[in-house]
């Protein structure tokens, strides 16, 4: 069902195909132009089933990432009529965590090295959100019906995260050998 050559190869044979910057500007204005082509979006971005054992604290009014998309997966298999298990379910979020992480190899390859979610033009996110969307869609998982793409977009942010916290944590890793160097050249 799933092929790890197949989820390697999928998103980076659609975007990956030496894109110049014009026909990159048109292909996002023709995705972007029907955002909602290939069907209703009926998921809200919180589902009954993601407050499950979270409780709001302070200003964290809203379930974590895992737990929303964790309950997107239970929401896309109950549709169809299968129970996962815990395995099953991180084995798709894990996919789909993969497939955000080519996503984001393919912006910063078509010049857009953004370090914040936030900082992308509207359309650009769009743009990525709609790719990202087919790209999961080709694993046979409709997150397309997401309402403002959100499924999509919260992959992408977290990807983003995830890479500012890996260049964080791997730039105070080099820092202490750094201090050790100079602490022997003092002496």
């Amino acid at each position: 069902m799933y092929n790890n050559n197949n989820l390697n190869n999928s998103f980076t044979n659609n975007l990956n195909s030496g894109i110049d910057r014009a026909e990159l500007e048109r292909n996002v204005v023709s995705v972007t132009a029907y955002p909602n082509r290939r069907s209703q979006r009926d998921i809200p971005a919180t589902l009954e089933q993601a407050p499950r054992g979270f409780t709001p604290t302070g200003n964290n009014r809203t379930p974590s990432a895992t737990l929303r998309i964790d309950s997107l997966i239970t929401y896309l298999c109950a549709g169809v009529n299968r129970e996962l298990s815990e395995t099953q379910k991180k084995f798709i979020r894990l996919q789909f965590r993969s497939l955000a992480r080519e996503c984001r190899v393919n912006m910063k390859q078509n010049g857009y090295d953004f370090t914040f979610w936030n900082q992308f033009p509207e359309q650009l996110k769009l743009y990525y959100a709609l790719k990202l969307e087919g790209a999961i869609q080709g694993f046979g998982h409709a997150i397309y019906r997401c309402k403002r793409q959100w499924a999509a977009g919260l992959l992408l942010q977290e990807s983003m995260k995830s890479e500012r916290q890996t260049a964080k944590r791997r730039q105070n890793l080099s820092q202490p050998d750094m201090m050790e160097e100079s602490d022997e050249v003092e002496n």
